[in-house]
C-alpha cells in the first residue's frame, strides 16, 4: 500500500484531470 498522503496526492491529480478534461469538453461544446 501507498503512503496516506501519496495516496491523496494521486486522487488529488486524477480529480484535477477529470476537471481539466470537464472543463476543455465544456469550451469546445
Amino acid at each position: 500500500m501507498l503512503p496516506k498522503s501519496e495516496l491523496d496526492q494521486a486522487k488529488n491529480s486524477c480529480i484535477i484531470d477529470n476537471l481539466k478534461r470537464l472543463s476543455t469538453l465544456h469550451y469546445l461544446s
